[in-house]
């Protein structure tokens, strides 16, 4: 839609891509709630967990800090690679 002087204008926009900010699906509720009910991690701000230990790891959406949005093949990818690195090293 544009104004009067051709500026293109919204009078609602909609997130189609992802639910609201922070937002965590019923399926992975528990998943989220139990290490932050044990201390094994903390709910971020922004959405995702930061964790507080340092044998679990996460990859992919639920991130601390992350930016919270679909995460792409190739960052999932670097992520878990990464991470498998990590379980590897003794």
């Amino acid at each position: 839609m544009r104004d009067q002087d051709g500026a293109h204008v919204a009078g609602t926009v909609v997130n189609a891509v992802k639910p609201r900010p922070q937002a965590i699906s019923a399926a992975a509720e528990e998943l989220v709630r139990s290490p932050a009910d044990t201390g094994l991690a903390t709910l971020h701000p922004s959405g995702g967990l930061n964790l507080a230990d340092q044998y679990l790891h996460i990859v992919g959406d639920l991130t601390g800090g992350a930016s919270f949005i679909t995460s792409s093949i190739a960052g999932l990818a670097a992520q878990a690679s990464r991470t498998a690195q990590v379980l590897r090293t003794p």
